[in-house]
């Protein structure tokens, strides 16, 4: 699932988005809502999730976690992979 994602990411970001393009990444199974639902909530209010944009150059991703966080390229190897397969 993450590579196709990835993938459908880079082209809304190559495509000019206006409204702009965010990556998320869930790295621990949360037992209820938590900051998922906050963020959620402020994209649907303000168009801004409050992480940066997933852009050329940029790869922000949210990973939410016990500490979440933004990182640059979660699981880079992976794409790395699939990048023979396009």
């Amino acid at each position: 699932m993450r590579v196709p994602a990835i993938r459908l990411t880079e082209a809304h970001t190559a495509a000019g988005a206006e409204a702009g393009t965010y990556m998320y990444e869930f790295a621990w199974a949360s037992p209820g809502m938590g900051a998922v639902h906050a963020a959620w909530v402020a994209f649907a209010t303000t168009g801004d999730p409050g992480w940066p944009r997933y852009e050329p150059g940029r790869t922000a991703t949210m990973r939410f976690d016990t500490t979440s966080r933004v990182v640059e390229d979660p699981r880079k190897w992976e794409r790395a992979l699939w990048e023979a397969l396009r």
